[in-house]
């Protein structure tokens, strides 16, 4: 934990639990921590217009929401959970208070673990511009790893198209007549008549806030497009169908397309809708004076991250595409332990067929850590279920050092009564690197031990 008291800027890590300051600084700020403790993510994104949550609102809804963090005021302790970024508090005095948590299995101040997992969800290598940046608005950048993929998944769907009335004035008047438009450009009369008409069409006001960001992206970071064929060509996709870009402020294209989108249709858009929101009005913000918000930031699910990371890498793999990666957060691919019953569990990667095998994601040191029994009861359930003589934790282990890369398989654990055994394998998160160049060599090497670990054990 580190605090800065001229700059209030507070450093600290997930999952720990620490006295933040001393009595001095615990009243200018002990009131306002309590009024976010015990704040789930979700509620505060709904509030705040500033603050974003990664993953966003719709995608992230499940039965236990995190909280952003918990205060107990009368011992002055300040407890994390599995909520890592960087956000900022505002007090009554407007004075201002920044918070970073980082993750506990990365040392490095730029937090080379974290962004490496993002670009894998995108994607996208991680690019020289990002690789320096230590400030705390370097975190808005993490928005712009997700774009590719939302974008992608909104063109999944189609064209976003919607209705608009245009204005014209020809002579082949169709719609609803403008009169007083046309008295004021149509007399003398000359054949022409002034109406407007409602278009179903693409060239509409969300279409151009895409196109937005895209051109913000390509003007601070075109290695974002250039590193990638198929995001460069969804780009070009949106610039072909936004002919008038350019005509609309940023802040005009925020205002209208405020509004949800219901189309049913549509669903993959309305996340892409919030996502260009947050990119644009961060970009303005960038962590400056311009928030007037009570609290503002970008904050990320980090054991979120780890399962969508492992899913990108297992996918890889051609050995482990047999493996299916349910959604929890929208129910998708859910074990049925009924067979009269629709009730469904969701481990977060299994294979049923041949060896059947369950793999937990888990976000949490089980090289040191003890094993929480309801994380034992929940794997042992899963391969009762799908019959699995085998299934595994995974979960990442921070190295001590950078030539110390160590990434084997832990004891594993044998079941008494039907049998089977439950492994643990880790992937070790390299520490002390003195470059990103050296963490992405060092972290490869752990996923190639790890995958290796799994290949042994899926017999």
């Amino acid at each position: 934990m580190m605090l800065n008291n001229k700059d209030n800027a507070l450093i600290i890590k997930d999952n720990s639990e620490i006295s933040p300051c001393d009595e001095a600084f615990a009243a200018v700020w002990g009131e306002c921590l309590h009024n976010y403790s015990a704040r789930t993510v979700n509620s505060l994104c709904l509030k705040h217009p500033d603050f974003n949550s990664i993953p966003f609102m719709e995608e992230s809804q499940q039965e236990d929401e995190p909280h952003l963090f918990t205060y107990l005021e009368d011992s002055n302790i300040l407890k994390t959970k599995n909520i890592g970024g960087f956000f900022g508090l505002r007090n009554e005095k407007s004075d201002r208070l920044e918070i970073r948590i980082n993750s506990r299995f990365d040392d490095s101040e730029q937090q080379y673990f974290v962004r490496y997992m993002l670009s894998k969800i995108s994607g996208l290598e991680l690019l020289p511009e990002l690789k320096t940046q230590t400030e705390f608005g370097g975190n808005f950048d993490f928005l712009l790893f997700l774009f590719p993929k939302y974008l992608r998944l909104a063109l999944s769907q189609g064209i976003f198209r919607s209705y608009k009335y245009y204005n014209y004035n020809d002579s082949k008047p169709k719609g609803r007549i403008d009169v007083s438009r046309h008295l004021a450009k149509n007399i003398p009369f000359q054949g022409k008549v002034a109406y407007s008409f409602r278009e179903y069409t693409e060239q509409n006001d969300l279409m151009l806030m895409i196109r937005e960001v895209i051109e913000h992206i390509s003007n601070n970071l075109p290695g974002l497009i250039n590193n990638n064929s198929d995001f460069k060509n969804d780009c070009l996709t949106i610039y072909t169908h936004t002919p008038y870009y350019g005509k609309v402020s940023r802040w005009q294209l925020i205002e209208l397309n405020s509004k949800p989108i219901k189309n049913p249709f549509y669903t993959n858009y309305e996340l892409l809708r919030q996502l260009c929101i947050h990119i644009l009005r961060n970009d303005e913000l960038k962590f400056s004076n311009k928030s007037n918000d009570e609290i503002y930031g970008v904050v990320y699910d980090l054991s979120w991250l780890w399962e969508e990371y492992l899913n990108v890498l297992f996918k890889s793999e051609n050995y482990m595409r047999g493996f299916i990666h349910t959604r929890n957060r929208s129910k998708q691919n859910g074990l049925k332990p009924f067979n009269n019953n629709n009730y469904e569990l969701y481990p977060d990667f299994y294979r049923e067929k041949e060896f059947p095998f369950v793999i937990d994601a888990k976000y949490k040191d089980y090289s040191s850590e003890k094993i929480v029994r309801d994380d034992i009861l929940q794997l042992i359930t899963y391969m009762h279920i799908l019959k699995a003589q085998a299934g595994a934790f995974v979960f990442p282990m921070a190295s001590n050092s950078e030539n110390s890369l160590k990434c084997k398989e832990l004891s594993p654990l044998y079941l008494n009564g039907f049998g089977g055994v439950i492994h643990r394998f880790p992937l070790a998160v390299p520490n002390g690197c003195e470059s990103f160049v050296r963490f992405v060599e060092n972290i490869k090497e752990s996923e190639e031990k790890l995958i290796t670990l799994i290949k042994s054990n899926l017999l």
